[in-house]
């Protein structure tokens, strides 16, 4: 027994039956604070994905911890490796208490060496570090604590740090340190200086996000690209960010990811070099929130990197000059240089408001761009006009996405009536076999349904259709999307036409909840799985 719990992979075995949440491995974590997660061998058995354990089961770790040694180091593992404070660790030290007096936590006296190497036991297991800074903590404490560090990390093996700009973030920052989020801040803006000594703490630095608005200072952008290994760039308000300093972002070689958010009315002019081309050849995701013009002038310079995934946000800066329906003919012809790389679109417009003289456009050839990009795996379209698509066009997108998981098309104009109807749902189900989430707009009318189709073996989950539906018998409806998607997990509809449109409009006929097609979506599917569990043949 003794020499089977030695072996990594009969202990996962094991832990495993702690019914663990899977969860993609990444910068953003939204798992609960009190959730763990599987550590360094034990993570790499799971085809890249790391396990994350539920908040309820923190309770069997612990015993688990407790009852066998070849358990506990592992189970401490997994219950120290992701942590949401740094007070847990500092309470393992028996001096480190709260002080009624002065509100907060603090040290009675001075670390002992027993305690302090038994508090370096549970330091050296955290790997990732999310908080922002901590008032109830004396300062003089960690000054004591900072003292016995002597310029050590106070904990060795961070890998991930999610923490406000101060001076305390200098006691996480070690050789291991790869991803850096900075989410706010008590002392100034990041300056050339805080990079400096960034870049020799953190020499192997991955990701570097800011999330705070001015966050960083002018002279600072170009130390970004001192960092050797640097792949991810994340600035979520770059308002001080000029041509130049631009540029130098763009030039990074090795960046993979960049994702820059430049609000509106800033004063970066792209037009001095906005006819250069960067040899970005590394970047393969491009995230781009600012106005459409500095998109464009973005764009030209990277028309020779092969990106594949791009999320383009265009803020509102409509001048009535040309039309929406131009713009987006523009902008589709510009994107159309990546067609034969990317596998993930999204296109937005900000600001959009349900209007009821929104455009309207029957020139569907503006979407032709689409139809070439065979890879896609998935797109996400809100334009500020609406586009009338009948099931012909759509079935057209259908074959041309044959990889398609994801497909959202959100119009925020309102047309009276869809051309599309449930013809477009059969084709995505037969063109499409891996599409897992679908957002359309088409009229279901229940008395315009073809026969019930055979019990297909499609998994999509996610069904949203923009429009309510008609007719009177929300069964029938039902039992065709169950037939259709046996899979469906979700079933979410807009059951109002206009704004102000709740009152029954009595020239048509009479409107379902989107909520009671997918009650009864759910009965049909339970109803076939009682089927089969008796031995029967599906409904």
């Amino acid at each position: 027994m003794i020499r089977a719990l030695a072996i990594t992979e009969i202990l996962r075995l094991i832990l495993l039956n702690f019914a663990p949440l899977v969860l993609e491995t990444g910068f953003d974590f939204e798992n609960d604070d009190r959730s763990c997660m599987w550590p360094g061998e034990l993570g790499k058995k799971t085809g890249g994905n790391k396990f994350y354990f539920a908040p309820s089961d923190r309770a069997a770790l612990v015993n688990a911890a407790r009852c066998n040694k070849s358990f506990s180091s592992v189970a401490l593992d997994i219950l120290w490796s992701v942590q949401w404070s740094i007070i847990p660790l500092l309470r393992t030290l028996p001096s480190f208490i709260w002080q009624n007096s002065a509100d907060r936590y603090t040290l009675n006296r001075m670390i002992r060496i027993p305690d302090w190497k038994r508090f370096q036991l549970y330091r050296n297991r955290i790997r990732h570090l999310y908080m922002q800074i901590d008032d109830k903590i004396d300062d003089l404490a960690l000054l004591q604590i900072a003292q016995l560090l002597k310029d050590r990390p106070l904990m060795p093996l961070l890998h991930t740090l999610s923490y406000s700009l101060s001076n305390i973030i200098f006691l996480f920052l070690s050789p291991h340190l790869r991803h850096l989020e900075i989410v706010g801040t008590t002392h100034g803006r990041i300056s050339p200086l805080f990079l400096q000594t960034l870049s020799k703490k953190v020499p192997a630095l991955v990701t570097f996000s800011c999330q705070e608005a001015g966050l960083v200072s002018r002279a600072a952008w170009a130390y970004l690209a001192k960092f050797r290994r640097l792949r991810s760039i994340h600035i979520a308000n770059a308002d001080n960010l000029e041509a130049r300093e631009l540029k130098t972002i763009l030039d990074i070689k090795d960046k993979s990811n960049l994702s820059l958010l430049i609000p509106q009315g800033s004063s970066l002019q792209t037009s001095l070099y906005a006819t250069v081309t960067v040899h970005a050849y590394a970047l393969r995701t491009l995230i781009l929130s600012a106005e459409p013009a500095l998109i464009a002038d973005v764009l030209s310079c990277l028309v020779e990197t092969p990106i594949i995934s791009l999320r383009l946000l265009y803020a509102d800066a409509y001048d009535g000059h040309i039309s929406y329906e131009n713009e987006w003919r523009i902008r589709l012809s510009t994107i159309s240089h990546w067609s034969k790389t990317l596998y993930h679109l999204e296109l937005q417009d900000l600001c959009r408001e349900v209007q009821l003289d929104a455009e309207f456009s029957e020139n569907t050839s503006i979407l032709d761009p689409f139809l070439k990009m065979g890879k896609l795996k998935s797109l996400l379209f809100r334009p500020n006009v609406t586009f009338s698509l009948t099931d012909d066009h759509l079935q057209k997108y259908a074959s041309a996405w044959p990889d398609l998981e994801e497909l959202s098309l959100d119009f925020w104009g309102r047309d009276e009536e869809p051309l599309a109807t449930i013809a477009t749902l059969d084709a995505f189900a037969e063109l499409c076999p891996n599409l897992r989430s679908l957002f359309i707009r088409l009229h279901m009318i229940e008395s315009t349904l073809p026969g019930i189709p055979r019990v297909r073996t499609h998994r999509l989950q996610n069904l949203y259709v923009d429009y309510p539906a008609h007719g009177h018998n929300l069964a029938t409806v039902a039992r065709y999307l169950d037939a259709l998607f046996p899979l469906l997990d979700v079933v979410i509809g807009r059951d109002i036409d206009y704004p102000g449109d709740e009152e029954e409009d009595t020239n048509h006929e009479r409107s379902f909840k989107w909520g009671d097609i997918s009650a009864a979506v759910k009965l049909f599917q339970a109803a076939r799985a009682d089927y089969r569990m008796r031995g029967y043949h599906s409904l």
